[in-house]
């Protein structure tokens, strides 16, 4: 089973065809309601008939034999909550069993999860990165976004006059970013795959990012990281005289360390 087919909304749904049988098995998981889970047909857009033309109970009871199958190896407890039918299926026997039985593994194991592989380039900063790289301050407002990352020598305020969107994480958030983003090599990247905006491209409604074809992602990186989408690259500003304005930080590096090291 191909587990990429599986859609993630609302529901978890997977359309499975053998021969001239036929089943959409989709469900949502949450609390299961004391009757039983609640049942949403789905029509067709010229579709008026909504009697289903196979046996719901059995669907239903399948279903949820195949939940409780997976939770059961898994240890997991996957609740099914409701319910979408098809009201022309032609599902065959234990066919819906075994395709809501691998959603459920897929769920439990977590391999639902969105993961991404991010593609990354460094952009060239006034003063080479080290360690002690941090991001002091940030600041939004009509001209745009302001931040001010300081090295142990220099400091640089990070200009983008226009942004569509930006996030700040801590970088244990943002793990999968190490192997390619490291403060030995820069501390300014464009991500051009497998970032911030290739997540959100996974949302339907994430408009922007499907009207500006042209819209850039950029991550600065440091203590906490700053991802930022715009067209255009940032304005650096070099402040000499601004280094070491906001690094009195003792307790925060020290928390981090912990974190690293129970991280790993």
């Amino acid at each position: 089973m191909d587990i990429t087919r599986i859609q993630r909304s609302v529901f978890y749904r997977y359309q499975h065809a053998t021969g001239p049988k036929c089943v959409l098995v989709s469900v949502r998981f949450g609390k299961a309601p004391p009757n039983g889970p609640t049942l949403i047909r789905l029509l067709a857009m010229d579709q008026t008939e909504a009697a289903v033309q196979f046996d719901l109970s059995n669907h239903v009871s399948e279903i949820l034999a195949g939940v409780d199958r997976a939770n059961s190896e898994l240890g997991t407890r996957l609740e099914v909550e409701a319910i979408e039918v098809v009201p022309d299926d032609h599902p065959g026997k234990g066919q819906a069993e075994h395709v809501a039985y691998q959603i459920a593994m897929a769920v439990g194991r977590g391999e639902d999860l969105i993961r991404l592989k991010p593609v990354v380039r460094v952009i060239a900063g006034p003063f080479q990165p080290d360690s002690t790289c941090e991001v002091v301050s940030i600041s939004y407002a009509g001209d745009g976004l302001k931040m001010r990352v300081e090295g142990s020598e220099l400091a640089t305020d990070v200009v983008f006059p226009s942004v569509w969107g930006f996030r700040v994480l801590d970088e244990l958030d943002l793990t999968e970013f190490w192997s390619e983003c490291s403060l030995k090599t820069g501390w300014l990247f464009e991500v051009t795959a497998g970032g911030w905006k290739a997540l959100e491209l996974h949302r339907a409604h994430f408009v922007t990012g499907r009207l500006y074809e042209e819209l850039r992602e950029f991550l600065v990186v440091g203590n906490d990281c700053v991802s930022v989408l715009s067209k255009d690259e940032p304005q650096l500003q070099t402040c000499a005289n601004c280094a070491q304005s906001n690094r009195s930080r003792p307790f925060q590096a020290a928390q981090r360390a912990a974190n690293l090291r129970n991280f790993s």
